[in-house]
């Protein structure tokens, strides 16, 4: 892996990081890097990257930071469109290379780049081994250009302790993490549903989110009688929500897919929504 770090972040070496020199570090203990050490993925824990992103034949993964090449080949192996992005020009010649001894060519691309400068918007599938600290810059590219239902799998390091893995491994030491990148549902939306309409005020944290519901219910002759209650158990998988709430008689569990400014009810539940700008 290999990569360029905005001049205003400060990248601990390796070499605590690797040997878990743990504690507060002072200040002339921290090492200002440009460039992240190359460390070569084993193929047993590459492997297991693939499975736990699910990989399939025709989808488009993207490596930062690609090293020899080894997850782009093995993805490109296994069916995949894949793309690696490295800083360092020998890497990028090695991976071309391994593509060639691995007759994947037509399908494992490499290109000398920064990962900052990469466009992620159309990968299925991105895969990193990079610093804490990189992850952290890269996070805001990773939610903002991914689409929903996009999947993102890192090695040894995680997202920040506020962004949860969906699922995690452990492949002889080596913590693998994954996230299916969610949809953005922050805001207020006007909900229609057999039971009666409410207006939801969401606010969103990644794959969770809590949210304010304003119930009408109506009764005659056309009065309206409305109350706010607050759902429970709000997850999002991509595009996939779900949410339970009191109707008024009694909990009801909603499960729809966002699309975009819509969101619709799973069958056979019959509801809508649609977000009010």
């Amino acid at each position: 892996m290999s990569v360029v770090v905005p001049a205003s972040r400060i990248v601990l070496s390796a070499a605590a990081l690797v040997l878990g020199l743990g504690g507060a570090l002072a200040e002339d203990d921290i090492l200002y890097e440009r460039e992240t050490p190359y460390v070569p993925t084993p193929q047993d824990v590459v492997e297991r990257m693939l499975d736990m992103a699910n990989v399939k034949p025709g989808e488009y993964l993207i490596d930062l930071g690609s090293g020899d090449g080894r997850i782009v080949v093995t993805a490109a192996q296994r069916g995949a469109r894949a793309y690696g992005v490295d800083l360092n020009p020998q890497r990028v010649k090695e991976a071309v290379a391994n593509a060639a001894k691995a007759g994947v060519s037509a399908r494992a691309t490499f290109e000398v780049k920064d990962l900052f400068d990469t466009d992620i918007s159309k990968a299925d599938v991105v895969t990193t081994y990079l610093l804490p600290l990189v992850n952290l810059d890269l996070r805001p590219r990773l939610l903002d250009q991914m689409r929903p239902g996009a999947r993102l799998i890192t090695h040894a390091f995680h997202m920040g302790d506020d962004w949860w893995p969906d699922a995690t491994d452990n492949v002889r030491g080596r913590i693998l993490f994954a996230w299916t990148i969610p949809a953005k549902v922050a805001g207020r939306w006007q909900v229609k549903s057999e039971d009666g309409n409410f207006v939801l005020d969401i606010d969103q944290a990644f794959q969770t989110f809590k949210a304010a519901a304003h119930v009408e219910r109506f009764t005659l002759p056309k009065v309206v009688e409305a109350h706010t209650t607050q759902i429970r158990d709000g997850r999002l998988n991509g595009t996939e929500i779900s949410f339970a709430i009191d109707m008024g008689v009694g909990p009801r569990v909603f499960h729809g897919r966002v699309d975009g400014d819509t969101i619709v009810g799973v069958a056979p539940q019959g509801w809508t929504a649609a977000r009010i700008k």
